[in-house]
């Protein structure tokens, strides 16, 4: 059973590692909500002028010290690490590695046909 500590432990861990990134996420996305009443009475204010329309909103959003791209980073920079944790476990099962079971699961090799 040491695959299946092994991966649970180790997937643990990054995320603990992560959690800080998911907690600036979500700040972020709690900002932006707390942005959009704002970026819709400009966009009323400024309807048929889309460049004012949008260089209001990026001054809303330079005086609230915000990018609005900021929870889309924090996504992007968590993928590669969990596509890595992906890949290697399907090498390990590709290799025969995971024929052990784990609490209620067979095999961590996954449904066998």
């Amino acid at each position: 059973q040491t695959w299946g500590v092994s991966i649970f432990l180790f997937t643990a861990g990054v995320r603990s590692l992560l959690v800080p990134l998911s907690v600036q996420q979500t700040k972020s996305s709690e900002y932006m909500k707390a942005l959009k009443p704002y970026q819709d009475q400009i966009k009323k204010k400024f309807a048929d002028r889309k460049e004012m329309q949008n260089r209001a909103i990026a001054k809303l959003y330079e005086d609230a010290e915000q990018n609005p791209l900021a929870g889309c980073l924090v996504s992007l920079a968590q993928l590669p690490i969990f596509l890595g944790l992906y890949r290697s476990v399907t090498l390990l099962a590709k290799d025969g590695e995971l024929q052990e079971p784990f609490l209620w699961i067979p095999s961590l090799q996954g449904p066998v046909t």
